[in-house]
């Protein structure tokens, strides 16, 4: 039987099921070709085009990918989706033959017993210029650039691009280069392009940073447009911009943030008032300036987030709104949008409203001064605002421990901090400082942008929440295993809560692997993510989340400002659910590349520090396991390696089921997961940003024997004491 009729059926349900007999019905099939139809449908399910319901009822499963084309030896191509994921086999047609780097939509499929994902190629989109950094090379009189391999890039992949006489833009052999060019129509010849920009000499932090940038496609330059349209705004809020606006320039509101801050999204406050606390929250109201469908709201929705690298910050608005009009600088007048709260004794949130409002924040405050005040050694500027302080510290404490008790997770992870010298190169990584200061304003923020997502729901409005799903259960109870193999005993239940995650967290502080376990349980939880259906965020115990205190920083936050000026004016929905859960999807991806793009900055400053520390023995921990080595962290610096298992003394290692544990076969030699060791620091790739440890025997930290090991037996001696000598062959020798 012809499967195309069938398809165009289910396809016209638009996504819809249908059962058997409405299927022979609308195929206009005689009764005698049901079986003939079973068979049909059960390839189309095998082949993944059909998914099959309960009841027998069939839908057409078109789930489409967009993303770009790689291709391998042998004729073979692979697609790597848009905003990231694994690559998958590509399937084509000869006439649709795509070249490397197109940019295609495809049709995603999963095909047999294995579930193997693959993608059939649809529709060949416009192929753009490619940007692309490499080392530049000659052979033969020719000049070539060879590329660095793609973020998702499958490894056998490579590529070169050729240079024609008068393209290489002064760069010499063997410096970095971006390079932009065409993929050649026949997909077979190299392709030709010219060098873009000379980046530097491999190794160096500015080539490498230059690197990074482009591999993450980061952008530090902003449309003409979007400029223009920031500048015209001026330095500071007009008279009309303020009309019909709550005026707080009276409140001691202040701003707390870190001694490198520039852009200043939030200022806070509060005042006791009766038996309740009054506290005011004042962000930046970016959304008056960023105007939806102009050019500065098209470019801040592409770059969806700022991006804060080790050194520099690339903004997600230009630095005339981000650093200027929009940051609540001390002591001039600023649009916010204001919270007002108030805070009962136990720390719960007894009422909220909601204004547009005009500022003035009374100072520019920093965590450590913060923390020095509430310490008892306050600044003349903190000793004036001390009763604020104060009343921010005490409400803070109430809504922490509320949270506490309901259950929100509280997954207290050390983070690296680089310190750079005079000339801005890293000299050391650190632990980064947590105090007080820091908690106050994460609880406060906690607490807002949980009031803002309680008056969507109250009023069933459209918004763009902040949801943290449930953790898989498999993966969960892999993590109890991987305890019990360490000496921890962990019981979930099959649908574990808040509270009982958060209750193992504290019995993994008392532990004496239990930072590198906090480690691994993170990796057990979901990644949290922006979406227009409220699922609650589990992280948090919390049953309405979103993101509402960083516009300046964040798009999903922008959008939250507009829907809730809509709410305030009593005006109907600009966005519909569709178009925000699509808009959720693109924030979720920009937030991870950008994340990705900061982890690649940090682990190119500690891969500078640890080149400093060549051929020095460090104290570190053993972080992770694979069956390829280990991963250890540093103490001082507090820096990150491998430490490949050829490294380790003689034997043959194995890693346990749940790679909590390395054994060696022979000697009993026993790594776990939070050992203490001392490692050598032998190897530094800036290039790669890769640090390679050698794992160092020491009377201090020996490496544990594996309980239960026999002893060799020693062999029999002869008497008189002397041992039976034997020849090569391994026969005695004669005397």
């Amino acid at each position: 039987m012809d499967a195309e009729p069938i398809l165009e059926v289910l396809r016209q349900r638009e996504g819809r099921s249908i059962s058997l007999v409405e299927l022979m019905r609308s195929a206009e099939l005689p009764p005698d070709k049901e079986k003939e139809l079973k068979r049909c449908l059960k390839g189309l399910v095998r082949r993944g085009l059909v998914e099959r319901e309960p009841g027998r009822r069939y839908r057409f499963r078109q789930e489409r990918i967009r993303g770009r084309v790689f291709l391998a030896p042998k004729g073979r191509a692979h697609i790597v989706p848009e905003g990231g994921g694994s690559p998958m086999p590509l399937l084509y047609e000869e006439h649709k033959r795509p070249q490397h780097q197109d940019v295609v939509e495809a049709e995603l499929q999963i095909v047999g017993r294995s579930r193997r994902r693959v993608a059939h190629l649809v529709e060949l989109l416009e192929r753009p210029r490619c940007r692309h950094v490499g080392i530049l090379r000659q052979e033969l009189g020719a000049s070539f650039v060879e590329l660095d391999p793609q973020p998702g890039q499958p490894k056998h992949v490579t590529m070169e691009v050729l240079i024609p006489p008068g393209q290489r833009n002064g760069a010499s052999v063997g410096q970095l280069v971006e390079v932009e060019y065409e993929p050649q129509d026949d997909g077979r010849n190299m392709p030709l392009g010219h060098v873009r920009a000379v980046l530097g000499e491999p190794g160096e932090r500015a080539t490498e940073l230059s690197r990074l940038i482009v591999e993450h496609g980061l952008d530090r330059s902003f449309p003409k447009e979007a400029v223009a349209e920031a500048e015209a705004f001026g330095d500071r809020p007009s008279e009309r911009d303020m009309e019909g606006r709550r005026d707080v320039r009276d409140l001691p509101l202040v701003t707390i943030d870190g001694e490198t801050a520039k852009d200043f999204d939030d200022a806070v406050c509060a005042v006791r008032n009766g038996a309740f606390d009054k506290l005011y929250v004042a962000i930046a109201d970016v959304s008056h300036y960023v105007r939806l469908g102009k050019a500065l709201d098209e470019e801040a929705f592409r770059r969806g987030t700022s991006t804060y690298l080790t050194d520099r910050a690339i903004p997600m608005l230009p630095e005339t709104l981000s650093n200027g009009l929009c940051s609540l600088n001390p002591s001039v007048d600023r649009l916010c949008m204001l919270v007002e709260m108030t805070v009962d004794d136990r720390g719960r949130i007894t009422d909220a409203s909601f204004h547009r409002a005009v500022m003035r924040s009374q100072a520019r405050l920093t965590y450590t001064r913060v923390a020095d005040a509430l310490a008892g050694k306050p600044d003349e500027e903190c000793e004036r605002l001390m009763p604020v302080l104060l009343n921010l510290a005490r409400i803070s404490r109430k809504l922490l421990e509320r949270r506490l008790r309901r259950g929100s997770v509280d997954l207290d992870l050390p983070e690296p901090q680089v310190i750079f010298d005079e000339r801005g190169l890293p000299v050391d990584t650190v632990r980064r400082p947590r105090n007080d200061a820091h908690r106050i304003i994460e609880d406060l923020m906690i607490a807002t942008n949980e009031a803002v997502a309680r008056h969507f729901e109250e009023l069933a409005r459209p918004a763009m929440y902040r949801v943290h799903d449930r953790p898989d259960p498999e993966r969960l109870e892999n993590f109890a295993r991987l305890c019990a193999t360490l000496g921890v005993s962990v019981e979930l239940s099959e649908e574990p809560t808040p509270a009982e995650v958060s209750g193992l967290l504290l019995r993994l502080s008392d532990h004496e692997n239990g930072r590198a376990l906090h480690g691994l349980l993170l990796r057990s939880l979901a990644q949290a993510r922006y979406s227009a259906e409220n699922k609650g965020h589990f992280g948090l115990a919390s049953t309405a989340y979103l993101h509402f205190t960083s516009p300046i920083r964040r798009y999903p936050d922008l959008i939250v400002h507009r829907l809730l000026k809509q709410i305030i004016d009593d005006e109907a929905s600009w966005y519909t659910e569709a178009r925000l859960e699509e808009m959720a999807g693109t924030c979720s991806d920009n937030e991870r590349k950008a994340m990705l793009a900061e982890r690649a900055s940090l682990e190119l400053d500690r891969t500078l520090v640890a080149r400093k520390f060549l051929g020095e023995r460090l104290p570190a921990r053993i972080t992770a396991i694979q069956g390829f080595g280990m991963f250890a962290t540093v103490i001082e610096p507090f820096i990150e390696g491998l430490i490949p298992v050829q490294s380790l003394p003689s034997d043959y290692y194995e890693p346990d089921a749940f790679n909590s544990q390395l054994t060696g076969a022979k000697s009993g030699i026993n790594f776990r997961i939070g050992d203490p060791i001392e490692v050598e620091v032998v190897r530094v790739d800036v290039s790669k940003r890769q640090v390679e440890l050698h794992y160092v025997a020491s009377a201090s930290q020996p490496p544990r024997p594996t309980v239960g090991r026999r002893k060799p037996r020693p062999r029999p001696r002869r008497e008189g004491g002397e041992r039976k000598s034997r020849g090569p062959s391994g026969r005695r020798r004669k005397k």
